[in-house]
């Protein structure tokens, strides 16, 4: 599981609150900053949680806007400022229009150091990398189970269930000219790619409405079943 805004707002130790309640909670935070700087988005970027005891933090309230729009425009996860610390009051407008951006702003308690906010990013981003390379592992253990083509139903179900979707082969769409190795969208939560093997045929993958999808296990499912057609 991907670690979020609501993850970062439900845990314990962490002791920070949303200022923009229910606004942008399943962004994805991937790493977290402390950032002091008037414009953090020329130094920070996507998936960045920015931590500030809010001494950039404008007075004015149209400042405040321009603020949180360049945060939001540059990809940053959420701001989290520190209570009680450098910060002005924050004005009901711009929050308000944080929330319309849907950029989360959050408050971290004044006792709560930011380390620990820092640590739980980085913990976080440690498990999902243990997950993504036990998922590759099974995947390709997979191959060496249901090489044959005979088989090629076992090893797409067998891949479906690492991968927390339905696998299906289809031949090639020609209206689309997605390249090799791409994995293109078809739908909300649709996704294909064209295979390396005879008649060049369309590995789709289909996940439930609310999965969340790692497309690097999309591109070693698409080589295994590449491999696994050209052993056939």
């Amino acid at each position: 599981m991907s670690f979020t805004v609501r993850s970062l707002i439900d845990l314990p130790a962490a002791t920070t609150r949303s200022l923009t309640p229910g606004i942008g909670e399943d962004r994805r935070i991937s790493w977290a900053h402390v950032c002091e700087l008037a414009e953090p988005w020329r130094w920070l970027g996507e998936g960045a949680l920015v931590m500030t005891t809010g001494l950039p933090v404008p007075e004015a309230a149209e400042d405040q806007c321009a603020y949180f729009e360049g945060m939001h425009r540059a990809g940053i996860a959420a701001v989290t400022i520190g209570e009680n610390m450098s910060a002005p009051p924050l004005a009901e407008s711009a929050l308000e229009f944080a929330a319309e951006l849907g950029f989360p702003v959050l408050e971290t308690a004044y006792e709560t150091p930011f380390i620990v906010l820092a640590t739980a990013v980085v913990e976080a981003a440690q498990e999902e990398r243990a997950r993504r390379i036990r998922s590759t592992e099974l995947m390709y253990a997979a191959l060496r189970s249901h090489a044959a083509e005979d088989r090629i139903g076992s090893l797409l179900d067998e891949l479906g269930e690492v991968l927390g979707c339905r696998l299906s082969l289809h031949a090639p769409d020609r209206e689309r000219t997605g390249a090799h190795g791409s994995v293109e969208r078809i739908s909300q939560q649709s996704f294909a790619t064209p295979l390396l093997a005879l008649g060049k045929p369309e590995l789709r993958f289909v996940f439930a409405q609310d999965a969340r999808v790692d497309y690097s296990l999309l591109q070693h499912a698409a080589g295994i079943v590449s491999s696994a057609l050209s052993i056939g």
